[in-house]
């Protein structure tokens, strides 16, 4: 069963569980595709994670901003 407490664990040790290294997928993936994945904001690892969720304004005001639009889609 996964946890909050597990995920905000891992999410507070990026160097110990690094996206470079691999990710969890349910179909198996070539490696070019996984190679891609590192390309994507879920794949980046700090700091250019960070960086990236910086410069395009992924903040939590902005983010939060967003919510009452996308809810009703999330719902549904």
């Amino acid at each position: 069963m996964l946890r909050h407490a597990d995920v905000a664990s891992v999410s507070r040790q990026p160097d110990l569980y690094l996206s470079a290294r691999g990710f969890v997928v349910i179909e198996p993936l070539a490696e070019s595709q996984l190679a891609m994945l590192r390309f994507t904001l879920r794949g980046m690892d700090p700091p250019e994670h960070t960086k990236y969720r910086r410069r395009h304004s992924l903040t939590p005001r902005s983010v939060a901003a967003l919510t009452p639009s996308l809810q009703p889609a999330a719902r549904a």
